[in-house]
């Protein structure tokens, strides 16, 4: 398996506030800027430009000023250093904000456009169980990393992952995988997290918010800091895509 290609061409902030005047959710394609829809996050929505094969962007329209645009993106970049300390690779990485009268204010974050087929949970369909019990052995030894360095660094610092195969793209070269899931930085210091947990509820209509407030947000605020849980939502997502053979590479 090559090496994974991670380079891309620099953002064209100018193509952004052009995709977000002219934007139709119900319609990408009819947008100013047609655009394709690749996924969905908590707070984002992820897309890639159509005539762009480089750079795959998670929008996130949140903000109700560029100063919390600005606070999320210093949250942003230290949890992605933070990771890099705890030796979890992560791709390049960009960030614009784009604001526009009457609207709420735009943070869009922008990385390579990774091949699908490079995609953990996508690998482990069509592998045979040797080669996907070495992807589930990896995806592990990167998820055990974080908690190693959280017990070195408890109670000042501690990080939160979703362990999930999909956050995962596998460089072949080196045999381990990189993690995608960046855009929603969830860490604590001295013990207090950082991420406003209302950021979760911006993007859901108002008559939901307190369901989701209630039920939602306190679940997605502690899930990822608690290790079996992150080994508990692996094993889930080994049910999940078909591949229930591969569990005793998580709990052995």
């Amino acid at each position: 398996m090559s090496h994974l290609h991670l380079s891309m061409d620099p953002v064209d902030e100018e193509l952004l506030h052009e995709l977000e005047a002219g934007l139709d959710p119900a319609m990408p394609g009819a947008s100013a800027v047609p655009f394709t829809v690749i996924g969905y996050g908590e707070m984002s929505t992820v897309f890639r430009i159509d005539n762009d094969h480089q750079v795959a962007y998670k929008r996130m329209p949140l903000f109700k000023d560029e100063e919390s645009a600005r606070a999320y993106i210093a949250m942003f970049e230290e949890y992605s250093r933070l990771l890099a300390e705890a030796g979890i690779q992560v791709p390049p990485q960009e960030t614009r904000i784009v604001a526009l009268p009457g609207r709420p204010v735009v943070l869009y974050i922008a990385q390579p456009l990774l091949p699908f087929d490079r995609f953990c949970h996508t690998m482990v369909h069509s592998a045979d169980a040797e080669a996907a019990g070495e992807i589930i052995d990896a995806v592990s030894r990167e998820i055990s990393r974080v908690w190693e360095w959280n017990r070195e660094h408890h109670p000042h610092h501690e990080l939160s992952l979703d362990g999930q195969l999909s956050n995962w793209v596998m460089d072949g070269s080196t045999g381990r995988p990189y993690y995608i899931d960046t855009s929603t930085p969830m860490y604590r210091v001295n013990q207090e997290e950082q991420l406003d947990p209302e950021l979760f509820l911006q993007s859901a209509p108002w008559m939901l918010r307190w369901i989701l407030r209630l039920f939602f947000v306190e679940d997605v605020m502690t899930r990822y800091y608690d290790f079996r849980q992150v080994l508990r939502d692996l094993l889930a997502n080994l049910h999940k895509e078909g591949r229930a053979d591969l569990v005793p590479h998580v709990v052995g």
